[in-house]
């Protein structure tokens, strides 16, 4: 057991219905004032388009995943750590709000590239996809949808995006109950160290041994979904495009890097007492894809090392040197991974190196 010094401020984070967001729109950074507020943002002006110009240097997008938006999806940043951004990006910080429950992942790739293209020009991107937001943008590099030939996407940076799926995104009628995996879905996904933001982590030290799931073991889905759910599915046609199983992309994939975040989990480093999230400790580790490393969401592995078939686009497996795994000793669930310190820190390194 890890101890910090005072009591853990453990939150169950979000509503428990997923946030809907009912519109596709590219918005720019206005500013930070309070990290638990987050950033400021509005529509892009005319006066913007112009100042996001590729000849005035690369712009920095972040994607949301499902069930968020991206004031607390990427809430938790510090003022010093916008303003780094800031001058590193001469203020060109861009985020997209889309539609990650209601649409599929090729629906919300469309709806991203005319979003980019609407100012007519040229875009030099650097993209910070968080769990589903990753899909979306790899949706536009590896050439599933088009994107207007003067957009180049530079980096891809993956914070625990699901590239093989997560059972989590359905809901079981068979051996999980219904009523089980409910409670499940709506608390410990959700559940979240917000206090000791600064606290020291370890990374793992060979993420390449840590073990996949096997996605037939979960059987068939049997709830009917909503699109973005689907999508997210192991095994799904969108991911089997993604990873090379569904015949080749129709557009050659450009130059790009990806990097990826991923976490550990485990009830074994001061989490809270599991009466808060209405299950046993038994029920809580069944659920959480029966004892696959995970950070109560995503498989771990899933992140980095999906399964690829042979129309794969060949950025997968990751470089060793653009993949980190946080160690369970971290306390870092997938909704808190972003307000972990030594996260956003990784992060901004990748992005801005």
């Amino acid at each position: 057991m890890i101890s910090y010094g005072t009591v853990m401020n453990w939150q169950l984070l979000g509503p428990k219905i997923p946030i809907p967001v009912w519109f596709s729109a590219l918005w720019r950074a206005r500013g930070l004032e309070d990290p638990e507020e987050g950033i400021r943002w509005s529509d892009l002006t005319a006066t913007d388009w112009k100042e996001l110009d590729a000849s005035k240097g690369r712009t920095l997008l972040l994607v949301h995943g499902s069930g968020l938006r991206t004031v607390p999806g990427f809430l938790g940043m510090t003022r010093e750590e916008y303003e780094h951004l800031h001058t590193v990006y001469g203020g060109r910080i861009l985020a997209f709000e889309h539609r990650a429950l209601g649409h599929h992942l090729d629906q919300n790739a469309r709806e991203l590239a005319r979003a980019l293209e609407r100012g007519g020009v040229p875009l030099d991107l650097d993209v910070l996809g968080l769990s589903r937001g990753g899909l979306v943008t790899r949706m536009l590099i590896e050439g599933w949808e088009p994107l207007r030939e003067d957009i180049h996407i530079r980096r891809l940076v993956m914070l625990a995006t699901p590239n093989d799926g997560t059972p989590s995104a359905r809901r079981d009628t068979g051996r999980h109950a219904a009523r089980t995996m409910k409670d499940w879905r709506h608390d410990v996904r959700r559940l979240a160290l917000t206090s000791h933001s600064d606290r020291a982590v370890s990374w793992h030290p060979d993420p390449y041994s840590i073990p996949t799931y096997d996605a037939e073991a979960f059987g068939k889905t049997t709830w009917p979904l909503i699109r973005g759910s689907q999508d997210q599915i192991p095994g799904s046609l969108m991911l089997r495009r993604l990873n090379g199983f569904a015949g080749a992309a129709p557009f050659a994939a450009r130059k790009v890097a990806y990097f990826a975040l991923a976490s550990l989990f485990s009830f074994d480093f001061g989490a809270p007492n599991p009466t808060l999230t209405k299950l046993s400790r038994s029920e809580v580790l069944e659920h959480a894809m029966t004892a696959v490393p995970n950070d109560l969401v995503i498989p771990t592995a899933s992140v980095f090392k999906p399964k690829q078939g042979p129309h794969a686009s060949g950025f997968f497996p990751l470089l060793r040197e653009r993949l980190l795994v946080l160690t369970p000793s971290a306390n870092a669930s997938h909704v808190g991974l972003f307000r972990l310190a030594a996260v956003r820190r990784q992060l901004i390194e990748w992005l801005t190196g």
